[in-house]
Parts: structure tokens; C-alpha cells; sequence
């Protein structure tokens, strides 16, 4: 594994799974965590589904829909890296999700195959035609970290993930990490929505607030934790963990 450090934080080319990485208890007796960003978004979904990942319990399902998205994230990552033609980029979602087509775990589950490969069609354009020229040439590398946290009497924290930056702002320390600004960008088969948002030290605080809670919860060993079903996510089509939740009850849900 190589690693880069700049500005505090720990660059990556280990291409580890973005879950949970690794928690166990270090020489001097304190605990050592690593999230995953990806994880701790799904902890906002619901905290019982984030658990069952972090234990391997939770089923091994790849729905045709979140294949969708897998596809979809390879052209984004590869043309980051080095251009595509837009017929190269739709060539590649095709090759990935045939691929992802032959996991024993896939299923079909929110589409018809036409109907998945036209709506992957679609947001790779929009990606090709909306976003990707927005994107600054000097920008356009997604690089993971390792970004040290939080660290007190009872644990270690470290953040890990992926960013889309510049090498030049991280390897010369030029990165302000009390105020971040960047853009939350959504795409479907029609179009981009992209909502720019900035972060500040407060934010910050609260997000080492956030990581010591879910910590706690690890280190207490409890054999469940809350469940949610406000989130538009709980549902059949996205949730592997559906037949042992709500659905054991007979319950349906189908979502969007």
C-alpha cells in the first residue's frame, strides 16, 4: 500500500472496501476506528443496517438498481483518470453492469434489463454532457484518504473515503480544512441537479461528535441498534436487510 500526507490527512492507492475498515483495540488499551464515509451515510438511513454491515451479517444482494449506480460510478471514476469518448463511456457501463449481471447475488428487482440499460444510457450522457466538462481539469483525479479525526483518552477516529481534488493544493499543505465548499451533485437520465454547500469548523465539531457516538456504540456490543424507516431508502428495492426487518412481517414497501 502506498501512502501520501498532506495537510493532516493520509492519501491512499489501498482500495479498501469504504465500509468500516477496521475497530480493535490498540497498545494503550484505547480503541482504534476507522469509518468509511460511504458507512456513515448509511448510519443516517438507519443504524441497524449500518450495524449489519459492520458485522457481515447483512445479506449479500446486489439489486439491478444499485448496479445501476456501481456502473455508473466505474465510468465517472474512469474519466476522472483519463478521458473517454461519451460512446467509450456508454460502452463501459454496458461492459460493468453485464458484468455485475453475473454475480450469484444479483437481482431484478426494480427494472426490466431494457428499461435498466436505458436508464443507465441516460445518466452516463447526462454525467458526459452536464458535469464532467464543469469539472476543472486539474481537479479531475478522485484520490482516497485516511483522515485522522478525533483522538481522546478512549479511542482513536479515522475518516476514510474518496474526494475528487487537485495534487497540488494537498501535496503543498494549501488545503483549509475549517471551511471546505463543494457541490452535491445528483443525476438521473435527464438531467443534473447540483446543490453547492460549504462547511465550516461547526460542522466539523459535529461530525466528531457524530463518529464518537457511533464509537460508543460499537464498544458497547450491543446485539442490535435503532431501526429507521423514515428514509426513502427503506424499501425492498434498496435495503438487502428488508426480508429480516419489516418485511418478515409481511410488509411492503416498494419505494422509488
Amino acid at each position: 500500500m502506498k501512502s501520501y500526507r498532506g495537510a493532516g490527512t493520509y492519501f491512499t492507492d489501498d482500495h479498501h472496501d469504504g465500509v468500516l475498515t477496521e475497530h480493535e483495540k490498540i497498545d494503550d488499551g484505547r480503541w482504534h476506528h476507522r469509518f468509511g464515509a460511504s458507512w456513515l451515510k448509511t448510519t443516517d438511513i438507519c443504524l441497524e443496517r449500518a450495524r449489519k454491515e459492520h458485522t457481515h451479517e447483512m445479506p449479500e444482494e446486489e439489486s439491478d438498481a444499485a448496479c445501476v449506480g456501481t456502473a455508473l460510478h466505474t465510468v465517472i471514476e474512469t474519466n476522472l483518470q483519463c478521458e473517454l469518448s461519451l460512446a467509450d463511456s456508454v460502452d463501459l457501463w454496458h461492459h460493468e453492469f453485464s458484468t455485475l449481471m453475473q454475480l450469484p447475488s444479483f437481482t431484478w428487482k426494480k427494472y426490466t434489463e431494457e428499461q435498466a440499460r436505458r436508464f443507465g444510457e441516460g445518466c452516463v450522457t447526462t454525467f458526459y454532457t452536464q458535469v464532467l466538462d464543469t469539472i476543472p481539469r486539474e481537479c479531475k483525479l478522485e484520490t482516497r484518504f485516511v483522515l485522522p479525526f478525533v483522538e481522546d483518552n478512549s479511542r482513536v477516529i479515522e475518516l476514510s473515503g474518496a474526494i475528487v481534488y487537485t495534487w497540488a493544493a494537498v501535496m503543498l499543505g494549501l488545503v483549509d480544512y475549517g471551511t471546505v465548499p463543494f457541490e452535491f451533485v445528483v443525476m438521473n437520465a435527464k438531467e443534473a441537479q447540483r446543490v453547492p454547500v460549504t462547511r465550516n469548523w461547526r460542522d466539523w465539531e459535529f461530525l466528531k461528535d457524530k463518529v464518537t457516538h457511533v464509537a460508543e456504540l460499537i464498544e458497547q456490543e450491543v446485539q442490535h441498534w435503532p431501526l429507521n424507516d423514515n428514509h426513502a431508502l427503506c424499501s425492498e428495492l434498496w435495503c438487502p436487510a428488508w426480508d429480516t426487518c419489516k418485511g418478515k412481517n409481511g410488509l411492503k414497501m416498494k419505494g422509488n
